[in-house]
């Protein structure tokens, strides 16, 4: 992923200030460098994805499909003990 660095200004540990930031609201600044990404048609278009609405209507439909899977091997299950029982006996 491509970054860029950027210089922002953050309060001062030892409360000098620092040209060019200087002082906000009496609070001391220095520049800091930070690495910053570049935001790509492709990543902007990722995020846009993973922030659409839930579709509930989508996830019923995989619940009832594993529901139903589930209901389904209960009742393969109960059909293969009874064919057994009945060979059994």
């Amino acid at each position: 992923m491509a970054s860029q660095l950027a210089v922002i200004c953050v309060p001062s540990g030892d409360g000098v200030a620092i040209a060019p930031c200087g002082t906000f609201n009496g609070q001391a600044l220095v520049p800091s460098v930070v690495e910053v990404p570049v935001l790509t048609a492709s990543t902007v278009a990722a995020v846009e994805a993973a922030a659409a609405p839930f579709d509930y209507q989508q996830a019923g439909e995989y619940w009832a499909a594993a529901f139903g899977m589930v209901l389904l091997f209960f009742a393969v299950g109960i059909g293969v003990g009874t064919i057994l029982r009945v060979l059994r006996d």
